[in-house]
């Protein structure tokens, strides 16, 4: 077991079970054919993941496209409809943005696991086939995406700004077109 040790998938509570099995191999090539075979399964679920999080945007956008139709049409018989109809199209997008973030959320935490467990999995195979002596510069993918944690601008935070604030701006919509209604 790698990453969570301990704990459950979610991370939250300390794992009960006392039937997780340790591997222990003292031989530094078979050593290394596990750690490749680790990094490899764990590249699998990095990949998994991204990919979860492309289909997220896209439904996003999906969602968005269509509360854009959805408020044309509404605004084409604005004159021959109440106010309360344009609620439709602004709960698909305060609600699909809502859930958006939330999804996207739990996807960049389990890709930043896979990015820790990943570099920790670089630097346990460089370890293994290093040459006496030699000093370590950089590293591979994982390695360096680390080094790049502390960066403001990322893709995980732009995405987070888009979907609070087309959810703030969709709540904000139904708060004024509510308060509309009552007047």
């Amino acid at each position: 077991m790698i990453g969570n040790e301990g704990h459950d998938a979610g991370g939250t509570k300390p794992r009960t079970d006392a039937n997780v099995t340790r591997l222990t191999v003292s031989d530094p090539d078979s050593q290394l054919r596990v750690l490749k075979i680790l990094y490899e399964e764990n590249a699998e679920s990095y990949r998994y993941f991204l990919e979860w999080r492309h289909k997220i945007l896209l439904r996003y956008f999906f969602m968005m496209g269509a509360a854009a139709i959805l408020s044309k049409g509404v605004l084409d018989y604005q004159d021959r409809l109440p106010d309360y109809v344009f609620v439709l199209p602004l709960s698909v997008v305060a609600i699909g943005s809502l859930v958006s973030y939330g999804m996207d959320r739990r996807n960049a935490w389990v890709t930043g696991c896979a990015t820790k467990i990943g570099a920790n999995l670089e630097s346990a195979m460089f370890d293994l086939t290093r040459i006496e002596g030699e000093a370590r510069s950089g590293g591979p993918f994982y390695t360096k995406l680390c080094e790049r944690e502390h960066v403001t601008f990322t893709y995980t935070n732009i995405l987070k700004i888009v979907y609070l604030t087309t959810f703030s701006l969709g709540l904000i919509a139904l708060l004024i077109i509510g308060a509309r209604s009552v007047l």
